[in-house]
């Protein structure tokens, strides 16, 4: 799949177990953090989505979306999550990655983002597999 010239790569294991989570949250999380990874990817560029088990927890499922773009100043990564924040040049928006946070923390879950060695980010979110 093509979005504005960026490739979308999707690796989702088989056999997954629903999560803590309505489809219109999952929705609403993957929308942002796509879009999110898809603009700041260049054109020719790949995001790539992974859904599989966690390693860090059973009882979670993991989410990564690693983007092709600049990556995460270290020094904006506290305040990547605020509402309003933004990297942006014309400064609009900043409302994306709050709203995913808030999403993934009423869940019970975690999100986290980390730069890849191939200079992009890789948002990680634990996702709690429903009882």
């Amino acid at each position: 799949m093509s979005r504005g010239g960026v490739e979308l790569e999707t690796r989702i294991a088989t056999k997954l177990p629903a999560v803590s989570l309505s489809q219109d949250a999952l929705r609403q999380l993957l929308l942002n953090l796509l879009l999110n990874a898809t603009e700041v990817t260049p054109e020719g560029g790949c995001v790539a989505l992974s859904i599989d088990w966690s390693e860090r927890d059973v009882n979670h499922l993991e989410l990564r979306i690693v983007d092709g773009g600049p990556g995460v100043d270290p020094n904006a990564v506290a305040q990547l999550f605020e509402p309003f924040w933004t990297t942006r040049d014309e400064g609009v928006g900043g409302l994306g990655l709050a709203i995913c946070k808030q999403i993934v923390e009423e869940a019970g879950g975690t999100i986290e983002v980390h730069n890849t060695r191939a200079g992009g980010a890789c948002f990680r979110v634990g996702l709690k597999i429903a009882s």
